[in-house]
């Protein structure tokens, strides 16, 4: 095979490999977010009230939502505009930890299938 039916294939793995994480870890992680957390982010002060009437449930806003309040637990300084800088003091030691290894591999699975991406179009 050479490198750019590897590039092909590598694409399609990886992009069902970030489906998967996204879709199922996203999903637990965010339905498992401690109440505290979730206490002090959906609020008025940091969500307009149509915002939080859509974060409520299991769907797929709401799931970009968590995942959104993931990425804030991680890098709290990212978080200003919706005031959660100080996410982190109500957080347990282990869903930060948690959070972070969730992110990371999130970003990179989708840093991988760019590269694959551009490999497949750069050489055909």
């Amino acid at each position: 095979m050479q490198l750019i039916d590897w590039a092909f294939l590598l694409f399609f793995v990886f992009s069902g490999i970030l489906f998967i994480w996204f879709i199922l870890v996203g999903g637990l992680m965010t339905y498992f977010t401690p109440k505290s957390v979730v206490e002090f982010a959906f609020t008025s002060k940091h969500y307009t009230p149509v915002e939080l009437s859509v974060v409520r449930g299991f769907h797929f806003v709401a799931l970009i939502h968590g995942v959104a309040l993931l990425t804030a637990v991680t890098f709290p300084k990212w978080a200003t505009k919706r005031q959660l800088t100080q996410i982190r003091t109500v957080c347990p030691r282990i869903f930060i930890n948690l959070s972070v290894v969730y992110i990371y591999v999130l970003w990179s699975l989708m840093i991988l299938i760019m590269i694959c991406c551009a490999i497949w179009v750069s050489m055909a």
